[in-house]
C-alpha cells in the first residue's frame, strides 16, 4: 500500500479507457459525477504585500458556477502539472531508499525494505510545495483536491513529520466526510447511521459506470494512512482502536481491503506478536511490487512462524520465497533456516539443501555470492557435527571472499570458535588472529580478543609438549630402526628440496648412539679373528642394518627385486600417522644442511638431554593449565590438564602448586568432595609447604566471616540490594557504616548502590559512588 499506492497504477490511468476526445465529451455531459463541492473549504492566507488585492483561484471557489469545461481544464492541470510530478518524486525518493537498504537475513527483518531515515532525505520540501500549489492554484472543487491533501499527508510522513501527517489526515476525514446539503454530519454518530448501520467510512459507488468515470475519494485510504502514522509514532493503542473501527465498518470499501491486511500486519509486527502479523501479511502480498518484495515478505512470514514456534507455517513460506526471490542470499538463509525447522528426517533435510547449495556455489551467476554459499554450507555441516567437511566449507568461503571483508571475518570467527571446543587451540588460535576485530559485533570482538592471548600461551605450549614427546619416542626406538627413519626422513627432506641424496659413504648409521658418532661401519666379510661372518651376532645385525638401508624392509619372497613387488612392498609398510607426524617434528628443527647430523642433533639420547625434554613438559602442561584457569576460567580444561601433569609425573616439584589449584578448579565446578579430598592430600603430602598455610589461613578467615557482625550485617543488606528492597538496604547500608566504617563488602554494596542510581536515573549519585569506589579500592 505505502509504495505502489503513491503511483497511479495503469488501470486508474486508463480511466475512461477510451481516449482524450471521449474523456473530454464525458466531463462535460457528466458534471454530477465528480467530487462534490466543498463551500467549506476555505483557508487565510497572508500574501506579499504587493499581491493582498489579488484573489488566488482557490479564494473564487464558488463565485462562479464549476461548468463542465471550467471542470475539465481544473482537473487536467491538477493531476498532470501537479500530482502527478509531485507523485513522481515521492516514488523517487522511496526508491532511492530501497536501493540505500540492505537486509540482514541473519536478523528479523524490518518490515519494509526502508527507511524512513533515508525516505526523508529525499526531496519532500518540494513534493509538498507542489501539493499546496496544485490545491490553492485551483478550483477547490476540482477532483484532484482530496488526492493532493492524501499526498501531502503522505509525503509529511515519509519526512517523518508525524504531527502534521496526522493533521493533514484528520483533516482528510473532516473536509471530505458525507455532507446532507452541505452541512457536516457527526461522524461515528447515530445522525451517520445509514439504515441503523454504524459507520465512519465513505460509502463507494460500486457500479461499474462509476469506477469508469471518476476516481474513488481518499478518505477512506486516508484511515489507512493514519494508522500507519500512529504506528510510526509507537502510538500502537490508537493505532489498533482506529484500525478496529476500519476493519467492521460495513461500508469500508472492498478495494482497500488488501492495503487493510497490509496495515493490520505492520501494527501486528510492532505488537510482537508475529503469528497474526504473518497470516495477515500473506493476505497482503498482492501489495508486493514485484517478485523480489514478495518473496522478501514471504521470508519475513516465514520468520516470523518460526518465532511464533509454528514449524511447518515457516518452512511452507521459506520454500515459497525461494521459488520466488531474485537474491541468491535469501535463498541461502531460507534453507538454512528450513533445515534448522526440519524435525523429521533431518539428516535427509540437511543433505537436500546442501546439495542444493554446492549446486548453487558452482553456477556462474552466483560467483559473486559463493564465500556466503560455503558459509553456509559449513554451518548446516556443523548441525550434523561434521567439523571436517564444515572446515573445508568454511576455507572455500575464505578462499572466495574478495569484496566482502565482513562476509571473511565471520567465517574466520567460526572457524576459530569451531576449533576451540574440540580442543584445536594451535588452529584456533591461528583463525583467531587472522580476524579483523573492528568488523565484528561487539561481543564477537570481546570473545576473539579474550581467547587470542590465551591461545597463543597454549598453542605454543602444546606445540612444545608435542615436540618433546616425538623426539622421546624417537629417542626410545632400537639403534637400527632409529637409524632407518632418519635415513628415510633424510631422503624425503631431500627430494622435497630437489636435493640428491647423499653418497652412501656420507651415511653413517648406528650414530644416533652417544658416544657412537665418527665411527665407520666395518666391513662385512673381513677376517676378524677366527670367529666366521654368520656366527657373530654383532656382525649379522650390522649387515642386516647395512641391508635395510640400502633395500628397506623387504618381503620374505622371491624376485623382490622386481619393480612390482617393491612397489606392493612399499605400498603396504608406508608410513602411518604417527610417522607423519614424527617427521614434521624432526622437520621442524632441520638446519639448512640436510644430514642425519642435522636430524638427530635434538633427539634426547644423553640424561641431559631426556631431563630437558621432560623439564620442557613439564613446564608447557603447568602454564598451559594457569591459562586455561586463570585467563580463560575453563576449570574443566585446566582439571584435565593438572591431571595429566599429575599423572605423568608425579614426582615433579609441581606436584604442589598443582595439586593446590586443582583443588580450586574443582570447587569452582561445584565438586566440593574432590577439593576435600585433594586438600587433605596437599596437607598430607606437604605439611609445612607455602600452600598449606595459604589454606588454613583461608579456612580461618571464613570461619572468622561467619562469626564476625559486620560481615553478617553486610551479607542481610547485600541480599536487601539484589532483592530489590533498595530504600531499606540504603538504610541498613548507612546505620552499618556509621558501626563499622570501611568494611570488606563496601566496593560490593557501593557498585550495587550505584546501579540503583542509574535505574532510578539520579545520574550525579550514581558517579559519585564509582568514583568512591575506585578512590577507597583502587586495588
Amino acid at each position: 500500500m505505502y509504495r505502489n499506492k503513491t503511483r497511479i497504477s495503469k488501470k486508474t490511468w486508463n480511466r475512461p479507457i477510451i481516449g482524450i476526445a471521449f474523456l473530454f465529451s464525458l466531463l462535460i455531459t457528466l458534471p454530477g459525477m465528480a467530487q462534490p463541492s466543498l463551500p467549506g473549504l476555505s483557508f487565510e492566507i497572508k500574501k506579499p504585500k504587493a499581491f493582498e488585492a489579488r484573489e488566488l483561484p482557490s479564494e473564487k471557489t464558488g463565485n462562479k458556477k464549476f461548468t463542465a469545461p471550467r471542470r475539465f481544464y481544473n482537473n487536467l492541470v491538477s493531476r498532470f502539472n501537479y500530482y502527478f510530478n509531485a507523485n513522481t518524486k515521492l516514488n523517487e525518493a522511496i526508491e532511492q531508499a530501497k536501493l540505500v537498504y540492505r537486509d540482514d537475513y541473519t536478523q528479523l527483518l524490518n518490515f519494509y525494505n526502508y527507511t524512513l531515515d533515508e525516505t526523508a532525505k529525499g526531496q519532500m520540501d518540494t513534493i509538498i510545495y507542489k501539493c499546496v500549489a496544485g490545491i490553492l492554484l485551483h478550483d477547490l472543487r476540482s477532483d484532484w483536491v482530496d488526492k493532493l491533501y492524501l499526498l501531502m499527508g503522505k509525503t509529511y510522513l515519509y519526512r517523518k513529520d508525524f504531527d502534521s501527517a496526522g493533521t493533514v489526515f484528520q483533516y482528510i476525514n473532516y473536509a471530505f466526510s458525507p455532507k446532507d446539503n452541505g452541512y457536516d454530519i457527526p461522524i461515528g454518530s447515530n445522525a451517520s447511521n445509514t439504515n441503523g448501520i454504524f459507520t465512519i467510512a465513505t460509502r463507494e459507488n460500486p457500479g461499474t459506470w462509476k469506477k469508469l468515470t471518476s476516481f474513488p475519494p481518499s478518505r477512506n485510504e486516508s484511515f489507512l494512512w493514519q494508522v500507519r502514522n500512529y504506528i510510526e509514532k509507537d502510538e500502537l493503542v490508537e493505532a489498533e482502536g482506529l484500525l478496529e473501527l476500519i476493519r467492521t465498518d460495513p461500508n469500508f470499501p472492498e478495494r482497500l481491503r488488501v492495503d487493510l491486511h497490509e496495515t493490520t500486519a505492520y501494527l501486528k509486527y510492532k505488537q510482537h506478536s508475529y503469528e497474526k502479523a504473518a497470516d495477515e501479511l500473506i493476505l497482503a502480498l498482492g501489495n508486493a511490487t514485484d517478485h523480489f518484495e514478495k518473496a522478501r515478505w514471504e521470508f519475513l512470514a516465514g520468520q516470523m512462524f518460526q518465532l511464533a514456534k509454528n514449524d511447518a507455517k515457516a518452512i511452507l513460506l521459506y520454500e515459497r520465497a525461494i521459488l520466488h526471490t531474485t537474491d541468491p542470499l535469501m535463498e541461502v538463509y531460507a534453507r538454512m533456516n528450513i533445515v534448522g525447522l526440519a524435525t523429521t528426517g533431518e539428516n535427509n533435510a540437511i543433505q537436500k539443501n546442501l546439495d542444493e547449495l554446492i549446486k548453487m556455489a558452482k553456477k556462474d551467476k552466483y560467483e559473486t555470492n559463493r564465500d556466503i554459499i560455503y558459509y553456509a554450507a559449513a554451518k548446516l555441516e556443523l548441525k550434523r557435527k561434521n567439523y571436517i567437511e564444515a572446515q573445508k566449507h568454511l576455507l572455500n568461503s575464505i578462499k572466495y571472499s574478495v569484496d566482502n571483508p565482513l562476509q571473511k571475518q565471520l567465517s574466520f570467527l567460526l572457524l576459530g570458535d569451531m576449533n576451540y571446543p574440540l580442543k584445536n587451540y594451535a588452529f584456533s588460535h591461528r583463525f583467531y588472529d587472522s580476524i579483523q576485530t573492528s568488523l565484528l559485533l561487539k561481543e564477537d570482538k570481546i570473545r576473539v580478543e579474550e581467547r587470542k592471548p590465551a591461545l597463543k600461551i597454549i598453542s605454543e605450549n602444546q606445540e612444545t609438549i608435542y615436540r618433546e614427546d616425538s623426539l622421546q619416542k624417537i629417542a626410545l626406538l632400537p639403534p637400527e630402526q632409529r637409524d632407518l627413519f632418519l635415513n628415510d626422513l633424510l631422503k624425503r627432506l631431500r627430494k622435497e628440496k630437489g636435493l640428491k641424496d647423499l653418497p652412501q659413504e656420507n651415511l653413517s648409521f648406528g650414530n644416533t648412539l652417544a658416544g657412537n658418532t665418527g665411527l665407520q661401519a666395518a666391513e662385512l666379510f673381513s677376517s676378524n679373528g677366527s670367529e666366521f661372518y654368520f656366527q657373530s651376532a654383532s656382525t649379522r645385525a650390522r649387515g642386516l642394518a647395512e641391508f635395510k638401508s640400502k633395500w628397506g624392509n623387504r618381503p620374505n619372497v622371491d624376485n623382490w627385486r622386481r619393480q612390482s613387488a617393491v612397489n606392493s612392498s612399499f605400498a603396504t609398510a608406508s608410513p602411518g600417522p604417527a610417522d607423519k607426524n614424527l617427521t614434521a617434528t624432526i622437520k621442524k628443527d632441520v638446519e639448512p644442511e640436510l644430514t642425519i647430523a642435522s636430524l638427530s642433533k635434538n633427539i634426547p639420547l644423553t640424561t641431559g638431554q631426556s631431563d630437558s625434554s621432560h623439564k620442557a613438559i613439564i613446564k608447557a602442561l603447568m602454564e598451559n593449565a594457569a591459562t586455561f584457569q586463570n585467563q580463560l576460567e575453563d576449570y574443566p580444561s585446566a582439571i584435565e590438564t593438572y591431571e595429566e601433569l599429575l599423572r605423568r609425573y608425579p614426582e615433579s616439584s609441581e606436584i604442589e602448586p598443582a595439586l593446590f589449584n586443582l583443588a580450586y578448579c574443582y570447587k569452582k565446578t561445584g565438586n566440593q568432595l574432590k577439593t576435600d579430598s585433594l586438600t587433605a592430600a596437599i596437607k598430607q603430602a606437604f605439611p609445612k609447604g607455602t600452600y598449606v598455610n595459604k589454606i588454613n589461613t583461608a579456612q580461618e578467615n571464613l570461619s572468622r566471616k561467619k562469626t564476625d557482625p559486620a560481615q553478617k550485617e553486610y551479607e542481610n543488606i547485600y541480599s536487601m540490594f539484589l532483592e530489590g528492597n533498595f530504600e531499606k538496604a540504603k538504610q541498613a547500608k548507612l546505620k552499618a557504616d556509621k558501626e563499622f566504617g570501611k568494611n570488606y563488602w563496601t566496593p560490593q554494596l557501593l557498585y550495587i548502590e550505584s546501579i540503583y542510581y542509574i535505574r532510578q536515573k539520579d545520574d550525579s549519585i550514581a558517579i559519585n559512588r564509582l568514583e568512591s569506589i575506585q578512590t577507597l579500592f583502587p586495588k
